[in-house]
């Protein structure tokens, strides 16, 4: 079999017919491997430039520009330091946990992230008309939050957040559908039924049954036996992000969310329901019944995704992202932009530490001018001798120079380079060193300040759209804690989460001016109280508590006043002076005709 051999020149086969030379024909099996590659080379290059003259038409260069472009096209994503980079969500979450736990700045970083906006929360009082109703309500949430432990969820979801980038809160609801009994949702009736029997004797009976209520009216049982026993959230638990597969559809606001089971987990419900293992049996009675099916089977762990979806029990996922598209499914930690450069440092402080340990032992260097073989050997002993012995001495009739190179010489002057990775990594932290150190002055870092402020606020604002709408807000609506307004709107009674004052801004002149309007009448104190983050209600509830008692700052006065008016009339009523006078050791002589005519 012989084929017919291609002549293809690849700069002038642009535009033109491949030629072929039918005089020569050359067997398969004697083309050489160079030979072969080439064919197939130019086979690929015909390809590319039919695919390149149909583009010509639509404005680009034509198939020129795509053979004449340089083979060596830059991609930052190809670079030999991108492939080392972690490609995986697995290994980059595992390398961030490794920086925060290692890098002093990467830690102090995201530390400071977490402590200053979430100082300390509090609930304000619900606004209702009814106050005696409304604190009920507020005592209703202190005791859920302190049963779920709000405050350490929503700090330990800070950490995630700036650690990780998002957040899968769990929010498990008690279940109320077996508190419901079947028979109140149900009608009895009797109706009386009549038998034949086979003699044709007739027999009548009454026979009980069950209709199901209008729906209406199960609505209504339901809401008020919910209402009755409905105790609120029953834990909050956060996620290990590596076990949630998460998936975001377009053109919807549905999100699919399963939780993957993990392998230890399966093993204690499978030692509680197969080995009867006492210790097993305790967590797997506190795990939900639908969870523990799922470890069994190895099946994820479907999630709900809002407190909407099930009256009864609304246990639900919240996902908490930083920098979130709409279109994506996760968020973007803060470490994200400070990989390169932690890793660059890495190398540094590896290269460093392979000098400093090759260079642990210093290397010595002894030489003189015209030294005999026998003068070097005799020398190498000597010295031999000294490093064993400290108190040998080494002795020549000749100079002799004995230099010692050790670590000094040899380390790496990375001072520049640790200037410029530090830098980079304060501006990706979004934060400064004086900081972190404590060192800044409010004036030298005010532009930096207003920005980590507004940030803080912004994240605050996130953490309270998610207490209030997603955990108080169900709550409210199942225990009834709603009244009508002056249109008929059902408004929610439930607290509002609120904040400290944050301490990165000086606002004393602010107080100041602020103060100042209020003195003259120009501002409601209810505006500085918003200032600093004080409610008005309870300041208020407060204050009428401490009126005219001793924790009352107008009480020394009333009380200097009162030891004033009376010591007068003690004086004027009373034996005082002549007592006083006595004591002291004094006489007391009382004037006689004053110049009023009186008799003294």
């Amino acid at each position: 079999m012989t084929i017919k051999k291609k002549i293809i020149d690849k700069k002038s086969m642009v535009g033109k017919s491949v030629k072929y030379v039918d005089n020569q024909d050359i067997p398969k099996n004697r083309l050489t491997k160079l030979e072969r590659q080439s064919r197939r080379e130019a086979a690929q290059s015909v390809r590319v430039a039919s695919f390149g003259a149909g583009l010509g038409g639509f404005g680009n260069g034509g198939p020129g520009s795509i053979l004449n472009a340089d083979s060596q096209f830059y991609s930052p994503q190809l670079s030999t330091d991108f492939l080392e980079l972690p490609q995986s969500e697995r290994e980059k979450r595992e390398l961030f946990r490794f920086w925060y736990t290692t890098h002093p700045i990467v830690g102090s970083a995201i530390d400071f992230h977490t402590d200053v906006p979430m100082s300390k929360i509090r609930l304000s009082l619900p606004k209702s008309k009814d106050k005696v109703r409304a604190k009920q309500i507020l005592h209703f949430y202190e005791q859920m939050c302190k049963r779920i432990k709000l405050f350490q969820v929503l700090y330990d979801a800070t950490h995630e957040y700036w650690l990780h980038g998002n957040v899968f809160i769990f929010c498990e609801d008690d279940d109320m559908g077996p508190e419901i009994p079947e028979s109140a949702l149900v009608n009895e009736t009797e109706e009386e039924v009549g038998t034949i029997d086979y003699a044709g004797r007739t027999e009548r009976r009454k026979v009980r049954k069950q209709n199901l209520k209008p729906e209406k009216e199960r609505s209504d049982i339901i809401h008020k036996l919910v209402q009755d026993k409905y105790q609120g959230w029953q834990r909050l638990q956060i996620l290990p992000p590596e076990q949630v597969r998460l998936e975001v559809f377009q053109y919807t606001d549905k999100t699919r969310m399963e939780l993957i089971p993990s392998e230890k987990d399966r093993m204690v419900v499978l030692r509680a329901e197969q080995q009867g293992d006492p210790d097993a049996a305790k967590i797997a009675d506190d795990m939900p019944e639908q969870i523990k099916e799922n470890l069994l089977s190895g099946q994820p762990i479907p999630l709900n995704t809002s407190p909407y979806d099930d009256f009864l029990c609304s246990s639900f996922c919240y996902h908490l992202a930083h920098k979130k598209s709409a279109y994506d499914d996760r968020g973007i930690s803060i470490l994200e932009r400070c990989l390169r450069t932690l890793l660059y440092q890495d190398k540094l402080r590896q290269a460093q530490t392979q000098i400093a340990s090759r260079a642990m032992t210093p290397k010595r260097v002894v030489w003189a001018d015209k030294m005999s073989m026998i003068d070097v050997d005799d020398i190498r002993d000597q010295i031999d001798q000294a490093l064993i012995d400290p108190d040998f001495t080494v002795i020549t009739n000749f100079e002799l120079h004995w230099d010692e190179i050790g670590t000094r010489d040899r380390l790496l002057n990375l001072d520049n380079e640790y200037a410029v990775t530090n830098k980079l990594l304060f501006v990706g932290l979004r934060i400064t060193e004086s900081i972190l150190t404590g060192e800044s002055t409010y004036s030298g870092e005010r532009i930096h300040l207003d920005v980590m402020n507004t940030m803080y606020l912004l994240y605050r604002e996130m953490i309270a759209q998610f207490v209030e709408d997603q955990l108080f807000a169900p709550v409210a609506e199942k225990k009834g804690f709603w009244e009508e307004d002056e249109s008929g709107n059902r408004i929610l009674l439930h607290p509002k989460l609120q904040f400290t004052r944050l301490a990165l801004r000086d606002n004393t002149e602010l107080q100041d001016f602020m103060f100042n309007l209020y003195q003259k009448g120009s501002m409601p104190i209810s505006y500085i109280y918003d200032l600093l983050n004080i409610d008005v209600d309870s300041s208020h509830e407060e204050l009428l508590k401490d009126f005219l008692t001793l924790k009352d700052s107008t009480m020394n006065e009333l009380s200097r006043q009162l030891l004033q008016d009376v010591g007068q009339s003690f004086a004027e009523e009373t034996n005082a002076k002549e007592i006083i006078a006595k004591n002291l050791g004094l006489k007391f002589h009382p004037k006689e005709n004053d110049r009023f005519g009186g008799d003294q």
